[in-house]
């Protein structure tokens, strides 16, 4: 899924805004994304593997997606369900949101999140810091 806008709107009350119910390669990229206040599963935005894992799954990748939560729940962007890896990469988040929630027990999937959090913030403060000196200066 690439480049498209899947709202909810005020009315809406869908489940999930993107399935794959039984796994397979998932790439997400440069999409808006809207959870309404009416959606009838606040858990995810977005759900991989929910009806049981019976196709290989070689990649779930998110990249550069903008989720908007309207609801007063809390949702991941991502439920992964399946033994694979999530990267998540570039997603922003409004409302009340949570990246990734993975019931598979998936350690690795946090820590490429966390490790790319690490990234950026290394570069914030790197250009911090070039930015104070040179105003030092």
């Amino acid at each position: 899924m690439i480049g498209c806008t899947i709202t909810d709107g005020p009315d809406g009350t869908s489940s999930y805004l993107i399935e794959a119910p039984n796994g397979g390669a998932l790439i997400v990229r440069d999409n808006s994304l809207e959870k309404g206040p009416k959606s009838e599963n606040h858990k995810a935005a977005i759900a991989i593997g929910a009806e049981g894992v019976t196709h290989p799954t070689p990649e779930i990748t998110l990249t550069n997606n903008n989720l908007r939560n309207d609801g007063d729940y809390e949702t991941a962007l991502l439920w992964n369900l399946t033994a694979t890896p999530a990267t998540l990469k570039g997603n922003q988040f409004s409302g009340s949101v949570i990246p990734l929630k993975d019931d598979g027990g998936l350690y690795s999937s946090i820590v490429r999140f966390a490790v790319d959090k690490a990234k950026q913030l290394r570069s914030v403060a790197a250009r911090l810091k070039t930015a104070i000196m040179h105003w030092v200066q």
